[in-house]
């Protein structure tokens, strides 16, 4: 009943639901509107649908950490209540404010929170019972079915682009810090392993989140350095009687990352480890003790 670009669209759907009961209630709300005998097959499908994003934003946007943003304020008439907005910001933009998203990313986020109370709208109107949706054709079942789909597509496509937007703005910056520190720092690992090291290339392999601490983000960067050791000096080096070998390192460091100043990192003490270990192994053998 549906065309090629809502089915597209529902497959897509399906990849922001956690497989087992978010699936399967995504699969039963589409199964209503084919019971031709129930007039109100429409509007059961239309509820299940919307308890299904629900019950997606309880695991997305969970209302104890909302609580905890800086840009929390109650718009409802409930003590501690979160609105449908706030749960869309949230599952989008995390802690990060609208200013700092604003100044720091150069990003307007009015406009697509404009979009999340549209998405609502639409994803309403169809579960309060009136004439107008009760007892429908099947032409028009599949006109108001296919609508509450692409409000839900577009729902979810806005939420993860702007996260995506966000995360693309933070991982590139603190690439480039970690290349930054690992370049201008002396490595002590990699010192005393050589007369002298140059370090040809940094790659930063992963960014993983790995605390949360008052309003800061703890960071972990892993990587690889690639450098040359140099056993030798350069005078030695051109007498043939030095020598200068490429190896590569795998390393990890942290960083204190704002929530507020996301720009704001800082590398913590003690926390940039490079692993020598192989290299140590293949020169001096390894230690049949460990």
């Amino acid at each position: 009943m549906f065309t090629n670009e809502i089915k597209d669209k529902m497959n897509l759907i399906l990849r922001f639901l956690d497989k087992g009961f978010e699936t399967d209630l995504f699969e039963a709300s589409i199964n209503n509107l084919k019971d031709s005998c129930n007039p109100l097959r429409l509007n059961n499908f239309a509820y299940a649908i919307r308890g299904l994003i629900d019950i997606i934003f309880e695991r997305i946007a969970p209302k104890h950490e909302i609580l905890k943003c800086p840009w929390y304020k109650n718009e409802t008439n409930v003590d501690k209540g979160v609105s449908w907005a706030q749960k869309c910001i949230y599952a989008s933009q995390g802690n990060f404010t609208n200013e700092t998203l604003r100044d720091s990313f150069k990003i307007n986020v009015k406009k697509i929170h404009q979009r999340f109370i549209h998405a609502r709208r639409d994803l309403n109107k169809l579960t309060h019972i009136s004439e107008k949706y009760y007892d429908v054709s099947k032409d028009d079942i599949e006109k108001y079915s296919s609508e509450l789909i692409e409000a839900m597509y577009d729902l979810f496509t806005v939420i993860s682009s702007l996260k995506g937007l966000i995360y693309s703005h933070v991982n590139d910056y603190i690439i480039d810090t970690t290349i930054e520190e690992v370049i201008n720092d002396t490595i002590q690992n990699i010192d005393h392993l050589s007369s002298h090291y140059y370090i040809s290339d940094v790659e930063v392999t992963d960014i993983i989140v790995v605390d949360l601490i008052d309003k800061n983000i703890i960071l972990q960067a892993n990587g690889v350095i690639f450098c040359d050791l140099q056993w030798g000096s350069n005078s030695d080096i051109r007498n043939d009687i030095g020598h200068i070998e490429s190896f590569k390192f795998d390393f990890k460091c942290e960083f204190k990352n704002s929530l507020q100043s996301p720009y704001d990192l800082e590398l913590r003490e003690d926390s940039f480890v490079v692993n020598n270990k192989t290299f140590e192994d293949a020169l001096y053998g390894t230690d049949d003790n460990e």
